[in-house]
């Protein structure tokens, strides 16, 4: 029993590290967070599965199996709204990028025009 108990703390603390690392690198260790949320989620619902009777004797069945059922339901959103997250924040970056370098564009197409026109002002001049 103790070691069914095992397997959903791991998986709480795996789904927990998965989303501390999101938030403090979300691009260098996307992957790894969320690889470590889908076995934080698996070792969770292993530890349900192989847990029949409640693992903690003061709860009573019928609301461990809703428990087990919020948690469950909870695990998948949660990772459906950080793979959202992610994909937000991977656009909104490629966004950025793109709005850098059509500024950048810009700016060096401005700085063309105007050596053409001071060339132009300078040929003018002359004759």
């Amino acid at each position: 029993m103790v070691n069914e108990v095992y397997y959903f703390v791991a998986g709480i603390f795996l789904i927990a590290l998965g989303l501390v690392m999101s938030r403090i690198h979300p691009r260098r260790w996307r992957t790894i967070s969320n690889l470590l949320y889908v076995a934080g989620m698996s070792f969770v619902i292993f530890g349900f599965t192989i847990v029949h009777d409640d693992p903690i004797t003061s709860i009573p069945p019928d609301i461990w199996s809703i428990l087990q059922y919020i948690i469950i339901v909870g695990s998948f959103y949660g990772f459906l709204y950080k793979i959202e997250w992610d994909m937000r924040h991977e656009f909104d970056d490629k966004l950025k990028t793109l709005k850098e370098d059509l500024i950048k564009q810009i700016e060096s197409l401005k700085n063309d025009i105007h050596r053409d026109i001071d060339r132009l002002e300078k040929m003018l001049g002359k004759k």
